[in-house]
């Protein structure tokens, strides 16, 4: 599931429309229905972080697959 489609989910448990979401982001309403839709396949985190904070999701490491960075392995 990519973040797009928990948002969805969100935002349908919410009952909460496009311009509430955009109101309360700050995102403006076409890039709202554009991240809700087919036409954003790689969305800003610019526009993903407003929006998952007005929809109460936590952008944590795990929810968009990030892994934690790894330290070089030294050969001695």
């Amino acid at each position: 599931m990519n973040i797009q489609e928990v948002c969805k989910i969100r935002k349908e448990e919410l009952k909460l429309t496009y311009q509430e979401i955009s109101d309360t982001s700050g995102v403006p309403l076409s890039t709202v229905q554009n991240f809700f839709s087919k036409f954003s396949k790689a969305p800003s985190i610019y526009t993903v972080a407003p929006i998952c904070k007005a929809l109460g999701i936590s952008l944590d490491l795990s929810l968009i697959h990030i892994s934690e960075p790894t330290r070089p392995r030294l050969i001695s």
